[in-house]
């Protein structure tokens, strides 16, 4: 795993720019390494994930377009079709139970399950795998913070190439400065997500489910 594409990176600098548009942080080529593909990324992601259980005090927090904690009866559209992909499912459920990981996925998602029940049941794991809805800015790149062994202060920026459906890459960096806005931020919005949708569980599925179809119908 060299260096990464200058295209690549170029589009992660615009990203990190459109996050933190009034002061974005910057990170060096030099602390930066390519995940060229599926097999790869998912790799890395699971020594994170084994990393992160060996660590009594490390965490992980991730920004997901797609909410794989609560998808279990959709792997296919999330290509879990290889031996890396359903190992790192595996240890992602494990990590989040144990709550050194959480987790924030695209509101919009929601839109994809085929009735009420499906949505009320995916905001009743939520509490046990750390795992809550939020209104994405920007669905181009999948982000993992971690802080745990061997991968102390890191970032992975995960995307889908144009044209290619079920084929990832990724960039990691190692660079602090970069991690501690990145993990600034996701505790930020996470403590949001958590506080606001835990008040619309706490009154009732009805109130639950007109606020999720308020933000899902235009």
């Amino acid at each position: 795993m060299g260096r990464p594409p200058k295209r690549l990176l170029a589009d992660v600098r615009l990203y990190v720019e459109t996050v933190f548009p009034l002061n974005p942080p910057s990170f060096e080529d030099k602390n930066c390494r390519y995940l060229p593909d599926n097999a790869a990324f998912f790799r890395e992601k699971c020594n994170i994930l084994d990393s992160l259980e060996r660590d009594t005090i490390g965490k992980c927090g991730i920004i997901c377009r797609v909410p794989w904690l609560i998808m279990p009866d959709d792997y296919a559209l999330i290509a879990l079709n290889s031996p890396e992909a359903r190992d790192y499912y595996s240890r992602l459920e494990a990590a989040s139970k144990s709550g050194k990981l959480r987790y924030l996925y695209n509101l919009q998602e929601l839109t994809k399950y085929r009735d009420q029940t499906a949505v009320l049941n995916a905001f009743a794991r939520a509490a046990e795998l750390h795992c809550y809805p939020m209104i994405l800015n920007s669905t181009s790149f999948d982000v993992m913070i971690t802080n745990a062994g061997t991968y102390n202060t890191t970032v992975i920026f995960a995307t889908r190439s144009m044209g290619f459906k079920d084929v990832e890459e990724g960039i990691l960096i190692k660079q602090k400065s970069l991690f501690l806005e990145y993990q600034n931020h996701f505790d930020d919005l996470y403590k949001k997500s958590e506080s606001y949708w835990k008040s619309k569980i706490n009154e009732g599925p009805d109130v639950l489910s007109e606020q999720v179809k308020g933000y899902l119908i235009p």
